[in-house]
């Protein structure tokens, strides 16, 4: 069954507060890991560690932190909608 546009909640937050949440969860995962994640996309991609869907989520999420400091940092005044 398709999910109508309804149906899906969306939330609208600051692109400053996309980078913090995901700053935090991108830096518990380095601490919980004790390996920046970096060398943990290094490693996952050279075959050195299991690619679990938890490691999946952190490295999308940093990808995600790079991206949104790079073109929508501080001060750009958009916003990031949130789907779930």
């Amino acid at each position: 069954m398709a999910l109508r546009s309804s149906e899906i909640r969306t939330e609208r937050e600051p692109v400053e507060v996309t980078i913090g949440r995901l700053s935090t969860y991108v830096h518990r995962m380095e601490a919980r890991y004790e390996c920046t994640t970096e060398a943990m996309a290094s490693a996952a991609g050279a075959g050195y560690t299991k690619r679990t869907a938890e490691i999946a989520r952190w490295l999308a999420a940093g990808r995600t932190l790079n991206r949104l400091k790079s073109v929508g940092g501080p001060g750009a005044g958009t916003s990031t909608t949130i789907t779930s």
